[in-house]
């Protein structure tokens, strides 16, 4: 068995948005890996924490160190040094977590000293772990995986406001790294449009659902209503389309007042409550449920006739591939997704079993939820090549190619 250093920044039993590195990790072994995992404490900005995906990690190694996005350092001086007139762009480029950085390599130093280290590994973001894979691998000459789960410094579809600075740092990355793997093939592409060089050393892995996640779910449904679910975080660059589907879902009611319809939403949601309310639509027709639990959320889905996939309509979004498509192919409902067309409607009109409507179009919308209501029941094909094992054993294929060749 050879060992990987999984340099992954955010690790269970932290909420965000990790599935990808920890459901991969979690079967590397199967293909000759064995992930040694290097990771900080809880996020000063995320406390939320969700244990019950520890239990299927218990196999992994796991080394922390302190997060370093401390309130003091990344809110409170740079407020002040700003209103002394002081650019702060440079204090927490790549991002808040870059005090981390210091702590991570004395640790992950530490274990290569101790251990038999055959490859490194980091995904981003935060893009302060690729830093830290970079300078272990020109320590060391360990080969090195850049791995990416969104965008870093490409204009326009970067995962955040980018400086001078944050493009300087990726190419240096891109140029150091052995290989460079990102989610999905449009998102791969699009790099390779920006970074020509990294043609011939990169490679999409797509997430993947977890069949163990479903085993022993109830998939039973609740009599002649339609149960739809939207499970997840209502993200500020979503609101507009979220808001856009409730004023569709209040046509809706409005054309069909005996619709057998009930909605949903499992998780963060505040931000669309009020205009639900205003709608007139929390009467029994839709309701909101606060942030659950990984395996409660899974539940819900699993007791739900249609889930509700809905994107923003920003450029970035069309080459995004979010880990609750995955879910929701696992879960094997029907699937009504208000997203642009990109790889999310790729993907689906692959598999089918999905009513898609594009973001805004509060008509189409309307009718992509009647034709929905009625759908009684699923027929997809070829979701088997998201199970996320096969994409386990793509990545064992990379860090076997990167040690060997």
């Amino acid at each position: 068995m050879k060992n990987v250093l999984w340099i992954t920044g955010a690790w269970p039993p932290a909420r965000c948005s990790i599935g990808r590195q920890y459901k991969l990790a979690k079967y590397l072994p199967e293909f000759g890996w064995n992930p040694i995992v290097l990771a900080y404490g809880n996020s000063n900005f995320d406390p939320w924490v969700d244990d019950t995906s520890l239990k299927e990690l218990e196999h992994l190694e796991v080394h922390r160190t302190k997060a370093g996005d401390s309130k003091i350092l990344q809110l409170t001086l740079p407020f002040y040094l700003r209103k002394l007139g002081i650019d702060t762009n440079w204090w927490s480029a790549p991002d808040s977590q870059i005090r981390w950085k210091g702590p991570a390599i004395k640790e992950a130093r530490r274990l290569i000293r101790g251990k038999k280290i055959d490859a490194i590994f980091s995904t981003v973001p935060p893009f302060t772990c690729h830093l830290v894979g970079q300078e272990l691998s020109q320590i060391t000459g360990i080969p090195w995986i850049a791995d990416y789960r969104d965008f870093w410094s490409i204009q326009d579809i970067a995962y955040r406001v980018t400086t001078e600075q944050d493009k300087v740092m990726e190419l240096s990355v891109l140029q150091s790294a052995d290989w460079v793997t990102i989610v999905n093939q449009a998102a791969i592409d699009k790099m390779r449009d920006a970074f020509p060089f990294i043609t011939d050393k990169s490679s999409a892995i797509m997430h993947g659902y977890d069949p163990e996640d479903y085993e022993g779910l109830d998939k039973a449904v609740k009599g002649n209503i339609c149960h739809m679910t939207y499970a997840g975080t209502v993200y500020s660059t979503r609101i507009k389309e979220m808001k856009t589907f409730l004023q569709a879902l209040a046509v809706f009611y409005e054309e069909n007042p005996i619709a057998r319809l009930k909605v949903g939403f499992v998780g963060n949601c505040k931000a669309i409550e009020t205009t639900a309310l205003d709608l007139g639509l929390c009467n029994g027709r839709v309701s909101f449920i606060p942030w659950l639990p990984r395996q409660r959320a899974l539940e819900t889905m699993a007791r739900s006739d249609v889930l509700l996939l809905i994107t923003g309509n920003s450029p970035v979004d069309k080459y995004g591939s979010p880990g609750k498509l995955f879910d929701y192919l696992g879960i094997g409902k029907s699937i009504l997704a208000i997203v642009p067309e990109g790889e999310i409607t790729r993907i689906l009109g692959e598999v089918g079993g999905v009513v898609v409507a594009k973001p805004g179009d509060i008509e189409g919308i309307t009718q992509a939820i009647e034709i929905v209501s009625k759908v009684e029941s699923v027929e997809r094909a070829g979701v088997e090549q998201y199970d996320i094992r096969n994409k386990a054993q793509e990545m064992a294929g990379v860090l076997d190619w990167i040690t060997t060749s």
